[in-house]
């Protein structure tokens, strides 16, 4: 196929969650109309539109949890639900015509890299061809469900799924349900399924660290102010945020500074238990043997309290196999029946058989694979989670490794803003190329290594968390050690230092 055959634009972004958002939103505000958005679902929201299990929401303050150029002022609760989130990314879809911009139905199912042409060449599983000039990976890191390796997984006859594939008009009265796992998604919905179902077995392969959930309806007159009081809204996102960076810094990547407040923070986790159970076993039970932010924490108020209730059960020893009418712990002689098992396993995020780093194959320069250099080769290197070396023209929204951010939303908005900038300083220059420095690369991975050398992860004890933080180098690449705004401002000031940037001509040589 010819060049001149494919459908081309300047700007192609495959995904349409909170990343893909970002980077439009982004690419409009710099003046960029000519984009594309390829989607492979039938609606976009992403994370937020494949998860509806019951209680979903964030951990993350509303106020914080939002497009920084696309403020909602009228958030109900301090911890927005997934129902709300969903609408406000529809409405700011809508205000700013993305769906117009949008494919969906259409899967990538690849992108290769034309070096003479200086563009990237797409292929969907229609058999639909595209190029463009620069791609934006916008698929996100949780859009890979771990299904876990147990015995006869498949034999079960009854209902079987992942959180992530919730079904819809799922009921549960009357019946007998197993949950495995005890994340943050499991900690979201088994109060509201121990309400509904006649039995409810929980299986528990690690505790989880939960701290108390401050969450409440934000009054009408609070709203009120946000809308109509200069700076009061501003004021509560300065304070949600500072509080949220604090508290990343003490959990997670810099506990060994802060051991006073960290050691604090696990008391009231445990405290947390204490006050919602009387028995010692289960107290015991529920409480983690690792360190506060190994693994994921989560917030919760009524999680264990579901436990006390006469039909809710645990079993912390572990799944033998499954068989075709229910679960055979370790140990038993008999299975316990089953109507539906739903699995709240999480995501496979840095795993060999994860589906989501990258979502589709991708080649480089000279034909270079990404997920081979990520996976076998170099390990999970990137430059502020955004560019790869020898992926010329490529960004990865909400990719990693060490993409700062205190949420999701902050962290796409500072690589959308990157992304404009380098695209910008590369139509100054008369430049068809923009690609990542090698040198920068290692530069910004070796001091993001330093700087988590005082990270839970190094100076705490993690050896049973069981966390999908670790890639099997026993490395944690997802979250950056800096502060996020102020480590982005030289990148921003001058990208010349870590990018090179080209002519066609050069490009093609």
């Amino acid at each position: 196929m010819t060049n001149t055959d494919r459908k081309h634009h300047e700007f192609i972004i495959v995904g349409s969650g909170i990343s893909g958002i970002s980077s439009a939103l982004a690419l409009l505000r710099g003046g960029f109309k000519d984009f594309l958005m390829l989607e492979s679902a039938e609606g976009a929201g992403g994370v937020w539109r494949e998860n509806i299990y019951p209680g979903v929401a964030c951990d993350i303050p509303s106020v914080v949890y939002q497009f920084a150029e696309d403020q909602n002022p009228n958030w109900s609760k301090l911890y927005a639900g997934g129902e709300e989130i969903m609408k406000y990314l529809n409405q700011t879809r809508t205000k700013h015509g993305l769906d117009e911009q949008t494919r969906y139905g259409v899967k990538v199912s690849k992108a290769e890299y034309d070096d003479r042409n200086a563009q990237w060449n797409i292929s969907t599983h229609d058999g639909e061809e595209y190029s463009c000039r620069y791609l934006i990976k916008a698929t996100g890191a949780f859009n890979s469900p771990l299904i876990p390796k147990i015995p006869h997984l498949e034999d079960f006859e009854g209902t079987l799924f992942h959180t992530a594939r919730w079904p819809k008009d799922l009921d549960l009265s009357g019946k007998r349900v197993a949950v495995l796992g005890t994340g943050s998604s499991a900690v979201q919905l088994i109060p509201i399924v121990a309400d509904a179902a006649a039995q409810l077995t929980v299986y528990q392969r690690t505790p989880i660290w939960l701290l108390p959930k401050f969450d409440f309806n934000i009054a009408s007159p609070f709203r009120w102010a946000f809308k109509n009081i200069p700076g009061s809204y501003a004021l509560s996102r300065k304070l949600s945020y500072s509080g949220i960076a604090y508290f990343l810094q003490v959990v997670l990547s810099a506990s060994g500074k802060h051991p006073r407040v960290h050691r604090l923070l696990e008391s009231a986790g445990r405290w947390n238990i204490r006050r919602q159970l009387k028995d010692p076993a289960l107290i015991e039970k529920f409480t983690p043997n690792y360190n506060l932010g190994c693994k994921r924490p989560s917030f919760s108020n009524n999680y264990y309290k579901a436990f006390s209730k006469s039909n809710v059960s645990l079993v912390s020893d572990g799944v033998e196999r499954l068989t075709k009418d229910g679960i055979l712990k370790r140990g038993a002689d008999k299975a316990d029946p089953f109507d539906v098992i739903i699995l709240a396993t999480g995501f496979n995020i840095l795993g060999d058989a994860s589906t989501s780093l990258p979502a589709f194959p991708i080649a480089g320069r000279q034909g270079l694979n990404l997920r081979e250099y990520w996976h076998n080769s170099d390990g999970f290197k990137a430059f502020r989670g955004a560019t790869v070396s020898g992926f010329p023209n490529l960004f990865l929204n909400l990719g990693i490794p060490y993409a700062g951010g205190t949420s999701w939303f902050e962290t796409a908005d500072l690589i959308s803003e990157h992304i404009v900038k380098c695209v910008q300083t590369a139509q100054s220059r008369s430049s068809a190329e923009v690609e990542v420095k090698p040198e920068a690369v290692d530069a910004y991975m070796a001091d993001m290594d330093k700087l988590l050398d005082q990270s839970v992860h190094h100076t705490g004890s993690c050896a049973t968390s069981s966390s999908y933080y670790y890639d099997k180098d026993g490395k944690t690449p997802l979250y950056s050690g800096e502060a996020p705004k102020v480590s982005w401002t030289e990148t921003y000031a001058s990208p010349e230092q870590s990018y090179v940037f080209r002519s066609m001509e050069s490009s093609a040589q």
